[in-house]
């Protein structure tokens, strides 16, 4: 209730774009919450609005002017990490807001997300190599193996410190693991791209 009127009230004089809370949907299975746990936990609420690097645009409204300035940069998908690094670098803010709250429903099979997971990690190994030396792109690609252990034990520290998620974690952690590995593939295989390709190739 009232979603649609946070989005009309938000403060886009001030801010290129403004993200909210998501919370998951109560009768989600440990698909979905292995789900939710990967892509989610950083904006469950309760949280006190803040200046942020980092909005999940699926619940998110942006300043249509700012974002179109990069409409280059998302001819192919609208992909957050480069539009919000783009945005900030020319100045821009930023922020989220808990008062804008959604839900997560999921609607992916395992091996679907696994399949998004693998695409996303690709377009975002390829994105960061491009901005590094060749010598950085090798370093980046030996250290790949090490990517599921330091991004899961994240994920899992984060969801064991709130105890309304605990129940949660332990069912959700094989669904968790292999979509993990999936992003460490892709982040992997962008990361080579890179080396010898002009484009990620998702």
């Amino acid at each position: 209730p009232g979603w649609v009127a946070g989005l009309r009230a938000a403060d886009l004089q001030n801010n290129a774009g403004i993200g909210g809370a998501l919370e998951n949907a109560p009768d989600s299975d440990a698909i979905g919450w292995a789900i939710f746990l990967l892509r989610y936990l950083h904006y469950l609420p309760p949280f006190a609005a803040h200046e942020t690097a980092d909005l999940a645009a699926d619940n998110a409204v942006y300043d249509r002017a700012a974002v179109l300035k990069y409409s280059a940069a998302f001819a192919d998908g609208f992909w957050e990490p480069e539009i919000h690094r783009l945005l900030l670098l020319e100045g821009r803010r930023l922020r989220l807001d808990p008062s804008l709250l959604s839900q997560h429903v999921n609607g992916y099979s395992v091996f679907g997300f696994a399949r998004q997971r693998l695409m996303h990690g690709t377009r975002f190994g390829f994105d960061r190599a491009r901005k590094m030396s060749s010598a950085r792109r090798f370093v980046q690609l030996l250290a790949s193996p090490a990517v599921p252990l330091i991004f899961g034990s994240k994920i899992a520290k984060a969801a064991w410190a709130r105890p309304d998620l605990r129940e949660h974690l332990l069912p959700a952690l094989p669904y968790l693991a292999f979509f993990i590995h999936a992003w460490a593939l892709g982040e992997a295989r962008g990361t080579l791209r890179a080396l010898t390709h002009d484009s990620p190739n998702v």
